[in-house]
């Protein structure tokens, strides 16, 4: 009844113990199947393999279902055993959420799910991130070396769904404006960026160019931290972003 489209990605915690399961409750089009999401949770820690035909605590036995938001489509580990980061595809106002583990304990497993809306600028322009489908956390002064402290950081890859009329949506969409004020960007898939996606103050403050149908799936860290690779299936192409000069422009200047 809390599966009715199968699963999407997949996530294991950083200790190994537990398996985190996107469940969507609707398809990219049309109406919800059940009301909201959820992120099924499974016991796979080895030390709660059972040693007779009993299985008290549950091993590879299902735990837990934990709401979250509009067609649950992504999940990525984050470095804390209790923290998942969820990338939910059908609304943006709960484009992304951050599941927080209040008991570990398989007989009693709890947590709860909190959203940092995906809206950026105006909602008449093409510049937004629509309909995440993945997550990348960077962690806290990760680049400290090369541009000093900093927060952690959450990419959300935008698959940016076709919406015929919409300028953020369509990219035949777009109008050109005066040349005084410059031409805008059709709109497309792109990356979102949220700073200090686990505080108080989490907020998507800026996102990459849209890359019209881009179509994008996951992204990947490499060499380190220093590059973001992105993969964009309506491009066939993989784009790869350089991101000590990303995050240092996002503190340096917004």
């Amino acid at each position: 009844a809390q599966t009715p489209h199968g699963l999407r990605q997949l996530a294991i915690s950083e200790d190994g113990h537990k398996l985190y399961a996107a469940a969507p409750n609707r398809i990219l089009y049309g109406g919800p199947t059940i009301s909201t999401s959820y992120i099924h949770v499974v016991n796979i820690d080895p030390n709660d393999r059972p040693k007779t035909e009993a299985n008290p605590k549950k091993y590879w036995k299902l735990i837990g279902s934990v709401a979250t938001g509009q067609e649950a489509y992504g999940v990525q580990t984050t470095g804390d055993p209790n923290v998942i980061a969820i990338a939910n595809r059908g609304s943006d106002s709960e484009g992304f959420g951050v599941l927080a583990v209040q008991n570990q304990d398989p007989k009693n497993f709890s947590a709860t799910v909190r959203h940092v809306p995906l809206h950026l600028g105006s909602a008449q322009d093409t510049l937004d991130v629509n309909n995440a489908t993945s997550a990348l956390i960077l962690p806290a002064d990760a680049l400290k070396s090369a541009i000093g402290p900093h927060p952690a950081y959450a990419f959300v890859g935008a698959y940016n769904k076709y919406t015929q009329g919409d300028p953020s949506h369509d990219p035949d969409a777009f109008t050109l404006t005066p040349l005084s004020l410059g031409v805008q960007t059709p709109g497309g898939s792109n990356v979102g960026i949220i700073r200090d996606p686990f505080g108080p103050n989490a907020a998507l403050v800026a996102a990459t160019n849209p890359i019209p149908i881009g179509v994008i799936d996951n992204l990947r860290f490499a060499s380190g931290y220093n590059y973001l690779f992105a993969a964009y299936r309506g491009a066939n192409a993989v784009f790869v972003f350089n991101l000590v000069n990303m995050i240092d422009g996002v503190e340096t200047t917004l």
